[in-house]
């Protein structure tokens, strides 16, 4: 255990590029593969609304429709507010 301790700190002392490798990696997953989400739930959205149903479509879009509404608390409120205007326009 005291290996693993001392390689952890090394990786954070030693590590000429922190912000580059660690910090980058945590935006990515906070910003990046949200949105991810919310655009593959908007595009399942237009599919849908053109009349192409079938269970797995239907399958897809409840799970997306989740992962979207969890991913980003700033950008859950416009998802919802374009998916109402989208279906009620």
């Amino acid at each position: 255990p005291y290996v693993m301790i001392f390689l952890f700190f090394l990786y954070f002392i030693a590590n000429p590029a922190l912000g580059q490798t660690n910090f980058w990696l945590v935006g990515s997953a906070n910003y990046l593969w949200t949105n991810m989400f919310i655009a593959i739930y908007i595009l399942i959205s237009i599919y849908l609304s053109n009349g192409k149903k079938s269970n797995l479509i239907l399958f897809v879009y409840a799970i997306s429709s989740i992962f979207a509404g969890c991913s980003n608390e700033n950008t859950s409120l416009v998802v919802v507010l374009i998916s109402v205007a989208y279906f009620f326009i």
